[in-house]
């Protein structure tokens, strides 16, 4: 199961949901607060793109920890669709810090030179890979919006990314990539495995103070991998 959308407390951030039934003509948007309850946010205008919705929530919504709802009702041939969907407003959201300069020297020999199918370029490997690496943190027990220092999941998030872009080497590359690929998969798992039983602060308690016993637990965490 993906991993739920995050926005921070007081911030805000933009919801994006995709759909299944086609190209979109309109859509609008009802939030749900942490206590079931209906924001000012009801029936409210939101962006139907291609098969893409977005709303940007505004900090004056998010603000109270907990797990919202968003109620989705759009339109695709004339027909009207509702859908809902959970999201977290949370103290601090967990973002990447790995960039393409890093994804590039780490796998130099890889990237050096390579075209791409399917439109596959760094940024989107890199976007690609980090949604499924907080789709496997969620996987293995751990709640990625309470690892405050995303710098130790840049290991597998290169691995992963290579994989990626491994896996859309436009045709006629030399190798068999799709097998490095995998193997790059499963090197993401064991190194993202490794992160989360050595980080130095894993905020249990979700205040955001390192506290000696959360350090303490964290060091003792057992993380099952798939």
């Amino acid at each position: 199961m993906p991993a739920r959308p995050a926005i921070e407390i007081d911030v805000g951030g933009t919801l994006t949901a995709q759909v299944a039934e086609g190209t979109l003509t309109s859509a609008t948007i009802s939030i749900y607060d942490e206590n079931g309850t209906i924001t000012s946010v009801s029936g409210t205008a939101a962006t139907a793109s291609g098969t893409t919705l977005s709303y940007t929530v505004a900090a004056g919504i998010a603000d109270a920890i907990g797990r919202y709802r968003a109620r989705w009702s759009y339109v695709v041939a004339t027909v009207t669709h509702k859908r809902d969907q959970l999201f977290d407003v949370v103290r601090a959201v967990l973002r990447p810090t790995l960039t393409e300069a890093r994804l590039a020297a780490d796998y130099y020999g890889l990237l050096k030179g390579r075209t791409f199918a399917s439109g596959m370029t760094h940024t989107l490997a890199l976007t690609t890979a980090w949604s499924e690496l907080l789709d496997l943190v969620e996987m293995k027990g751990s709640e990625p919006n309470l690892i405050i220092d995303p710098r130790a999941l840049e290991p597998a998030h290169a691995a992963k990314a290579a994989a990626i872009l491994a896996s859309n080497f436009a045709p006629g590359a030399q190798g068999d990539w799709q097998q490095w690929a995998e193997l790059r998969h499963a090197d993401a798992d064991r190194l993202l495995t490794q992160a989360l039983t050595s980080l130095d602060f894993y905020d249990a308690s979700d205040d955001l103070a390192p506290d000696a016993s959360e350090q303490d637990t964290n060091r003792r965490r057992t993380v099952f991998s798939r």
